[in-house]
Parts: structure tokens; sequence; C-alpha cells
């Protein structure tokens, strides 16, 4: 399982005074493309009368990390468009070697299955050494999670059981094929309770899907809650929601950066598959001229 703790690789930019949402259309979404997150991309502080946080936006990422001022530390919201089927993002978050994958996870300490129905539920224990990067600052911490993967539903839970740096960790990956459907639920229209005709419409989507094979890209949601141990005084509380939005940003990067080299596999072995089918034309001909008989 992913979480948020990880390596920052580019430097932080300077915080503008607007705020960027995803666009909502459908239509008007644009395509996945790796984007530096030096060019064209915002950072934004968030203040109101319940909280404040901080938002980040480019292309294919929308990131938001907001903290209540009672309850938890700081809350997640985060949307991304990834080029790879639901089932094969959803694999590669609960890989157990995905420390291969993702920067922010040092090694896996214990793992295991606690209930397995074999129809693609699962209730794991696991617990990983997370790694973080801030400027010269580095740390390591442990936690150990419940993590409840569904891969039919494409829903992946994790709730915090014990852990040296945090008091409370819990969260939820949520990965739709990148439609109408996902987008009017996760981005359009968030929280909205839907009836039955909405239902039936994406279920008769999603088997439309199923029938011709159709390759989608991904929405993906991670909604988390953070909470340390010792709250930290401000201006501290600031420099640690910092770190969280660029730990954030590393994990959804080293996912998009897995997509890419699984979409180039793919697409190989597709070319070599062709390489080794006869020509159409050339078996044609050849079948041709052995059914011609010289008188």
């Amino acid at each position: 399982m992913v979480f948020f703790g990880g390596w920052n690789r580019r430097k932080k930019e300077a915080v503008v005074d607007q705020t960027v949402d995803i666009p909502q259309a459908h239509g008007a979404l644009p395509t996945l493309d790796p984007i530096p997150y030096d060019d064209g991309t915002k950072e934004v502080e968030l203040k109101s009368g319940k909280s404040s946080g901080l938002q980040f936006s480019d292309d294919s990422l929308s990131v938001e990390i907001e903290q209540p001022k009672d309850g938890f530390f700081c809350s997640v919201k985060v949307l991304g468009k990834i080029p790879l089927p639901p089932k094969e993002v959803f694999d590669i978050l609960t890989n157990p070697d995905n420390k291969r994958v993702f920067r922010s996870i040092k090694r896996v300490n214990y793992r295991k299955v606690l209930k397995d129905n074999g129809h693609g539920k699962k209730t794991i224990e696991v617990e990983h050494v997370g790694r973080w990067r801030f400027g010269p600052i580095r740390s390591e911490f442990v936690v150990r999670m419940n993590v409840f993967q569904d891969r039919n539903r494409g829903k992946i839970k994790f709730k915090l059981l014990k852990s040296s740096l945090m008091k409370d960790f819990s969260g939820e990956w949520t990965i739709e094929p990148y439609d109408k459907d996902s987008l009017d639920e996760l981005v359009k229209y968030p929280g909205k309770k839907w009836g039955p005709m909405h239902h039936f419409s994406k279920a008769v989507h999603r088997f439309e899907e199923s029938l011709w094979h159709t390759r989608t890209d991904s929405l993906v949601q991670l909604r988390q809650s953070v909470q340390p141990r010792l709250l930290p005084p401000p201006p501290l509380d600031r420099v640690l929601k910092q770190i969280t939005l660029a730990q954030v940003r590393t994990i959804m990067q080293d996912l998009l950066d897995e997509t890419h080299r699984a979409n180039d596999a793919a697409m190989k072995n597709t070319r070599n598959q062709e390489d080794k089918k006869p020509l159409k034309g050339v078996v044609d001909i050849l079948s041709f001229c052995r059914n011609i008989h010289t008188p």
C-alpha cells in the first residue's frame, strides 16, 4: 500500500494568489502528459473561516491539503488522470513489491493476508518503513496498517494500527474508468447521492466497455486524513502541509512514470506479436501458387 511520505525531487514553486480547480467538463479535460513542476504549475494558499491549506493543480493532477481548525491536522484530496486501465492501476498500488515503484517506501517489514475471498477482496496487515525529504531535511517513520482491497470496485481503504510518528493515518484510493460517469461522481458533483437510474446507466456503460474490450484511462482519487502524534505550532504547521503536498505529488509522479513504462512494454509486446504474423497477402499468394496445376 502507498502512503504519502516520499522524496521530493523537484524544487517548490512560489505561492500565487489565486485558486485553480481541475476542469469539470468531460470533453475539456486535457490529455495526460508529464509536465515539469516548475513549468506552468500553480500552488495556492487556501484560507477560510473553518480551515486553511494548500492546493496544487496542473493539466493532469489536482491536490488539496486542508487543515481544519477542529479535528485532524490535515486532510488530503487528490484527483488524477492516469493513462492505464483501472485494474492495472489497482495492481500497481497493491503490488507487494511496489517499493520498487514508489520512493516513499524504503522497505516492507511485515505483510500478512488476513482474509481473501478469492474474488478480488482482501484484508491485509502490512508494516512499511516510509521516508520523506524536504530540502536538506530527511527522515524515516514506521506505519502498520490494515488495508482493505476490493479489485472489482476499484477501492483500497487503509487504517492505521500503529506508528512511530502518526496518531491517525487513514484514507481511501478510488480507481474508476475515465468517463463521464466517474467525472460526474468524483469531480463535477462530489458527495452527491445518486439514484438507481444513474447506477443502471453506469453499469450499462461498463458492460459495453467490457464487450468491446475498450482500453480506458483511469480517474484516480485519494482521500486521506493525517495527524501526527505531536501537533506542530505555527508556523511549523505550514511547513508540514508543504511537506505533505510535496510527497503526494511525488507519489502521483511515481505512479505516472510506472504507467508509462507499462504502456511502453505493452506496445513493444504488441509490435513483436504483429511481426511474427505472416502477411495476409503473402499467404494468399503462396496458397494460390500451391493450387496451380501445370497441364
